[in-house]
């Protein structure tokens, strides 16, 4: 039986969203094998999983930073032994780190033997970022593409700065995926009494903003801090507005300190990571996803799904799906005024995109994101690339 070997840099990375490639790479004969940290679970799972999936899972020292070179040397050489050992010949890698690696890892067999797919979550340069940084990785990139016999990217800015690449024996192809799969069964709009029970649960009153994701930098919930202080400096009353947080991370101090200052700290809950993030969906009013930068943004398109207006800042992923105001509000990501202005017109516009007709019409904004839709993508991708 011939392998596949899936590299990410955290564990849970695999089941939250590669479930649907697992599947069909077993399907077409492959036995599935797994390598990324042990230690770092963004996305928390049972290690039964694995089993339950029929997938070979390898710890590694991988970290997510490019910086920590010492963990990625080592992974870099854990990687080549797995290879070695399991005979692996085909790679599927994704996320930065993972990208980088499992295609190093390629390097060191020959060529013909080694298929290497490399799904892009979001490249780490993008238009608008710092000049250095953007020549940094976009040269990184450039470099990698030589040992890449199929980059999978998920937005169209994305795939057009990988479609100018030179690939593997200059035959490689690029592919444009709708997303990773978005399950629009399970995410769907919630029922009146389904609505109010979740709201009850939370104890919720008045509108109800909610974020989903890692408290990070990068996923900016601080500039929604820094909103709804200035709601408060300018006489809004705050007793209408909670602001909810599903999630954990390292900023989680720095945003708790930042609402002590601005003393709305009363109108800030964290609700920490949750495995199921519907019940929180159905309670809010509005989400907001302000990151900076964005590959796509799950937690936004199952938002959508769920009929729930998004506030989301302007990136190269909500480009893809916003259409104010017909689903939402968008602004700038570092503006905080323009998010405090966006959270007033949301809840302005409360009574509108309540409506079961709107709330139809911004769930349809998420329809060609459907897993089916990406499912039909990955199929192909892996009968051109790995057959």
């Amino acid at each position: 039986m011939e392998k596949v070997l899936i590299i990410a840099a955290v564990s849970g990375f695999l089941m939250q969203f590669e479930k649907v490639s697992v599947r069909l790479l077993q399907e077409m004969g492959y036995e599935v094998h797994f390598a990324s940290s042990a230690k770092k679970q963004v996305y928390q799972f049972e290690e039964e999983e694995f089993e339950k999936h029929a997938v070979c899972f390898h710890p590694i020292a991988i970290a997510q930073q490019p910086f920590h070179f010492a963990s990625n040397r080592k992974a870099l050489r854990q990687i080549i032994e797995i290879m070695e050992t399991e005979k692996i010949d085909r790679i599927h890698c994704h996320t930065p780190m993972g990208g980088f690696l499992g295609r190093m890892a390629g390097r060191h067999f020959p060529a013909q033997k080694i298929k290497v797919i490399y799904t892009v979550h979001g490249f780490h340069f993008y238009k608008g970022c710092n000049r250095l940084v953007y020549r940094l990785f976009h040269g990184i990139e450039r470099c990698l593409a030589q040992y890449t016999d199929a980059i999978v990217t998920i937005n169209k800015e994305d795939y057009e700065t990988a479609d100018k690449f030179r690939m593997k024996n200059n035959q490689g192809h690029i592919y444009y995926m709708p997303g990773i799969g978005l399950d629009m069964e399970q995410y769907c709009i919630a029922e009146t009494r389904q609505r109010m029970e979740a709201r009850k649960a939370l104890g919720i009153r008045g509108f109800f903003l909610l974020s989903v994701g890692e408290i990070r930098a990068n996923k900016n919930q601080i500039v929604m801090i820094r909103a709804l202080g200035r709601l408060k400096k300018e006489g809004y009353d705050m007793e209408k507005i909670v602001y909810g947080i599903v999630g954990d991370g390292p900023q989680k101090k720095k945003i708790e300190k930042l609402a002590k200052k601005l003393n709305i700290e009363d109108r800030i809950r964290f609700y920490g990571y949750q495995k199921d993030v519907r019940p929180y969906i159905r309670a809010a009013d509005a989400t907001a996803f302000p990151s900076v930068r964005e590959g796509l943004g799950m937690a936004a398109l199952e938002s959508l799904a769920m009929g729930v207006p998004v506030l989301a800042a302007d990136n190269r992923g909500t480009r893809e799906y916003m259409s104010p105001p017909e689903n939402g509000m968008v602004c700038p990501a570092k503006d905080a005024e323009g998010f405090a202005q966006g959270i007033r017109e949301m809840i302005g516009r409360q009574h509108v995109w309540s409506g079961e007709k709107q709330k139809k019409r911004i769930r349809e904004s998420a329809l060609r994101f459907d897993q089916s839709c990406s499912e039909k993508v990955m199929k192909k991708v892996y009968e051109e690339t790995f057959r």
